[in-house]
């Protein structure tokens, strides 16, 4: 794996968060109290959008991660990641009420239901920018700063600032959902060997790091090199967070993957009704 990302990150406008003197939320509780909070005051908390053709729906996967990640740890993750969990779970469901409590309210989201379906991915964060933000946060993974308007890239640290999504348990130890990318060789000859060890090394680590939205893994990777103050927040992140599960849909076999992806937009189409049916569903795809 020569690079990797943070799938939990929560990115706000600079400005709006501090003229309103908002605060970094602990727990997710008060993720939902700063959302009305900001409604309170004549804002629109979020921007979301997962269209992703084949894939649309894969956005919306990060926020049932996270929320099952910082509620029942690392453990009951890697088992619901290695289908020894159902969708079907008790703790799975409830993931997906907590996050309808953000993404099923009207107030709440940019756009409401017809733009979280409809706009593709790489647009979710364009109305957080400009001279009248249409919201304040975006909860997109590491790369997703490359999605940001060119005008803002250059000096992202100036507009943009980023925290972790929050606990969902107080009582245990801060959790993160990550990502990365994976290089192997399939004509294993000398040269595909040389090139393999100079991505894994840390020089080849700086090819990417200077001008992407991915992280180090190699630890001996200089992140100084890092071309802003946020992705190297995430790379803190990525190194020091105590518990970590690696994208747990990702890990799927393909046709429970493709089948949790229309599970998590159909939940939003259907406004969180038929949740049962639904996660049976996806259950389902393996049978």
């Amino acid at each position: 794996m020569p690079w990797g990302l943070i799938n939990s990150s929560i990115w706000y406008n600079r400005a709006i968060w501090e003229s309103g003197g908002y605060e970094v939320p602990e727990t997710y509780d008060d993720l939902v109290a700063l959302s009305e909070q900001m409604v309170g005051d004549g804002l629109t908390p979020w921007c979301v959008a997962v269209e992703s053709s084949v894939a649309t729906g894969w956005m919306l996967g990060d926020w049932i991660q996270d929320i099952v990640m910082n509620t029942h740890g690392q453990d009951v993750f890697n088992e619901w990641a290695n289908g020894e969990l159902p969708f079907s779970d008790p703790r799975i469901k409830t993931a997906f009420e907590e996050a309808g409590r953000i993404l099923l309210n009207q107030d709440f989201v940019y756009g409401g239901k017809d733009r979280i379906l409809s706009t593709p991915w790489e647009q979710q964060s364009t109305p957080m920018f400009g001279d009248d933000p249409g919201c304040v946060l975006s909860h997109i993974p590491s790369f997703g700063i490359g999605s940001f308007p060119e005008a803002y890239r250059e000096n992202v640290d100036d507009y943009v600032g980023t925290f972790l999504f929050p606990t969902n348990n107080p009582d245990m130890p801060r959790a993160t959902v990550t990502n990365g990318g994976f290089l192997g060789i399939l004509n294993d000859t000398p040269q595909a060997r040389a090139l393999v060890e100079f991505v894994a090394s840390p020089s080849g680590a700086d090819a990417f790091l200077s001008q992407s939205g991915f992280l180090p893994v190699n630890a001996m990777a200089d992140s100084a090199i890092l071309p802003n103050e946020l992705l190297a927040t995430h790379a803190k992140w990525f190194r020091e967070t105590p518990q970590q599960g690696y994208n747990a849909v990702d890990r799927f076999p393909t046709a429970k993957q493709l089948a949790a992806w229309q599970g998590f937009s159909t939940w939003i189409a259907n406004d969180g009704e038929d949740l049962d049916e639904i996660l049976a569903t996806i259950d389902a795809a393996l049978e």
